[in-house]
């Protein structure tokens, strides 16, 4: 039996009925050869158009014997016939219906031609005359009656194989095929030998499997995410919309901020005048950025909200010197003072003024001194749809949270990846980690943000990628085509598609930190350090053996 390729045929060929009279010939082909004999079948060998299709020319089957030759076959099945009045083929199926078709021996002569080329142009290929042939099997058609011209339309009659050559002598006719012709240079044609058979199959039957980098990986979960962001969270901005108060809360990755910025679009759309506060400096630097065309939306955190009011701790609530906002939003209230409400409800301009107030539900994390819903007189909503997290960072999310139950319909997503080491050891994994991501997967700079435990290794690391040549920024900047290098407390409210953390003991301990530091992740999550024994690392075992 030939050495057939593919050895099975897939279930799609199988499957397609417009395939029937390839299969036929793959399996008669197989039968009727001997061993020592190659069959490739349907092989795209010598690359695609401008646009990225196979080009005209494709042969359905190259036979391949090391002493004999190459012979290209092209395959018709049905009643094939010939009109010379329009120079046109065509076949009739089995229900009378009838097809034009490329002209079958033109296909496998362009094929032969251009095959040729690309062999002679790989180094090692045999020198000398190597025998090309071609030649059209009709495997339902049969022979045609005989002419004094001995002919198929245009064509010597000998290149084609009908139905009972077929059936009877496959074998024969492909061998005279590649018989030698009279002439001289016929002659001296021989086959490509073992080493030019070699040759053949690197060519055409290499196995080869394309890698996808993480890159676009981390792409697709991210685009499969972003399209979920358009029901639930956005719906609840009209739902709240009538509450002169409102507190909502969610967990990490629940789209309170993008909630939140949408809503100040909206407002400030709508001619009002707009305050965002929060607690961070890197969030309100973020949310400003993506606000900057509205001018009606003035972001602060609350200690420059409190320098512009003139407003200190422990002073009696006074009305601050500034015009108050028609709105108010304050993110990520959780952070907030209890006394600090007082200045909230001055900023408010009386009588019409609305608070829109966000805040994480994690009551394991955040312990609010008094009731928020109570102490605002506000009507509480919930966020409960993860939509930042992969469902595996998710996971580990949830181990360190406690409150309200969030669901993630987003992608599983790859578990977490975590090495228990010593803060020094780490350092020079999470670089080499980083690297790798930027060489080996193609992922961009700005894709990444690496979080260390405190300000000190945060400058250490940025001074060591100065020297490396990686461009650095920090959760504040946030600069295009730089990797992120900041503490996990500073990049609260953020996010990054990958996110490397450094933790020293303190951080894995800590429950808060933790918390943040896991859920900042929206693809990819890596953790070193010495985490052994922690509140991280049971979370990260709970999903996760995939230590490295």
């Amino acid at each position: 039996m030939a050495q057939m390729w593919p050895k099975v045929l897939p279930d799609w060929v199988l499957a397609d009925i417009r395939r029937k009279a390839e299969i036929v010939v793959y399996r008669q082909l197989e039968r009727t050869l001997p061993d020592s004999w190659n069959v490739f079948y349907s092989r795209p060998w010598w690359g695609v158009s401008e646009k990225g299709g196979e080009l005209d020319g494709e042969a359905d089957f190259i036979v391949v014997h090391p002493e004999h030759g190459l012979l290209f076959l092209e395959v018709k099945g049905g009643a094939v016939s010939y009109d010379p009045e329009r120079d046109q083929w065509s076949s009739r199926d089995r229900n009378g219906i009838r097809h034009n078709i490329k002209d079958p021996m033109k296909q496998a002569l362009t094929c032969k031609h251009r095959f040729r080329e690309r062999l002679r142009a790989i180094p090692g290929w045999p020198a000398g005359h190597i025998r090309f042939r071609h030649g059209a099997v009709l495997p339902d058609c049969c022979t045609p009656e005989a002419n004094a011209a001995d002919v198929i339309g245009p064509y010597e009659g000998r290149l084609f194989c009908c139905m009972k050559e077929f059936e009877q002598a496959l074998d024969k006719w492909v061998g005279e095929r590649l018989a030698s012709h009279v002439s001289l240079a016929d002659r001296r044609e021989r086959g490509p030998g073992i080493a030019g058979l070699e040759i053949v199959k690197a060519l055409i039957a290499n196995p080869v499997a394309l890698r996808v980098p993480a890159r676009r990986e981390i792409q697709g979960e991210m685009e499969s995410m972003e399209m979920l962001l358009t029901g639930a969270q956005l719906s609840l901005i009209s739902v709240i919309d009538s509450a002169p108060r409102a507190l909502v809360e969610g967990g990490a990755g629940t789209g309170k901020t993008v909630v939140a910025m949408e809503m100040a679009a909206r407002y400030a759309q709508a001619g009002n005048s707009v305050l965002f506060c929060c607690r961070s400096g890197p969030l309100a630097d973020h949310v400003a950025s993506r606000l900057r065309e509205f001018r009606e939306v003035a972001v602060m955190k609350f200690e420059s909200l409190a320098a512009v009011c003139n407003w200190k701790r422990g002073k009696e609530s006074q009305m601050p010197a500034v015009a108050p906002w028609d709105i108010v939003i304050i993110d990520e209230a959780q952070d907030f003072d209890f006394e600090w409400w007082d200045l909230v409800d001055c900023v408010i301009r009386p009588g019409v003024g609305r608070l829109r107030v966000f805040a994480d539900s994690n009551q394991a994390v955040y312990r609010l001194r008094d009731d928020l819903e109570t102490r605002l007189g506000a009507r509480s909503f919930q966020l409960r749809i993860n939509l930042r997290n992969t469902k595996s960072i998710a996971r580990v999310t949830e181990r360190l949270y406690k409150g309200p139950l969030i669901e993630t319909p987003g992608p599983d997503g790859l578990p977490p990846v975590f090495q228990n080491d010593n803060v020094e050891a780490a350092l020079n994994q999470a670089v080499e980690a980083m690297k790798m991501l930027f060489r080996h997967e193609e992922v961009i700079p700005s894709m990444v943000a690496l979080l260390v435990p405190d300000a000190e290794m945060r400058q250490r690391l940025h001074a060591m990628f100065n020297r490396m040549k990686i461009p650095v920024t920090d959760a504040s900047r946030k600069l295009p085509g730089a990797v992120v290098v900041d503490t996990v407390a500073r990049f609260k409210g953020l996010e990054s598609p990958v996110i490397i953390v450094v933790a020293d003991r303190m951080l894995a301990k800590n429950q808060e930190l933790s918390y943040v530091g896991v859920s900042r992740a929206r693809s990819r999550l890596m953790i070193f350090g010495p985490v052994s024994g922690t509140l991280l690392e049971a979370a990260l075992k709970c999903v996760s053996n995939d230590a490295i």
